[in-house]
């Protein structure tokens, strides 16, 4: 996709850009193919670029997998939560910037803005890679 001539008409890929895999991952059911396509958007990017990625997990509640499964049952795609340490795993390719891998509510929230009272309940984990 990134060699296509109309993307680099578009994209100037010498200069830092950013991707946005947001809630895409987790339709990767497995975990080598997910990390491979973190891995090809890592070497496309040039080194400041940066990636953002949601992910849904169902770390606080493991047995809720039925339940937010049905969230997505309408979609052609599978559903795959899956564990923090995993997600840092597929995303390792990049240094994460503060605060790390954390719930959306909690990766750096409006100053001033009331605490989200269960921000695990989200059951979507957010963060920020950088490429060096």
């Amino acid at each position: 996709m990134f060699d296509d001539p109309a993307v680099r008409a578009l994209i100037d890929l010498d200069r830092p850009v950013a991707c946005i895999l947001d809630r895409v991952l987790h339709f990767v059911v497995d975990d080598a193919e997910a990390a491979e396509i973190v891995g090809g958007v890592h070497d496309v990017l040039p080194p400041g670029g940066h990636l953002v990625f949601t992910h849904i997990t169902q770390d606080p509640e493991p047995e809720s997998g039925g339940d937010v499964g049905q969230v997505f049952k309408p979609t052609d795609g599978h559903f795959w939560g899956r564990p923090r340490a995993r997600i840092l795993d597929i995303v390792g390719c990049f240094e994460l910037v503060e605060p790390g891998l954390t719930y959306t509510p909690q990766w750096r929230p409006d100053p001033g803005a009331p605490a989200h009272p269960a921000p695990e309940r989200t059951f979507t984990l957010a963060g920020v890679g950088r490429r060096r």
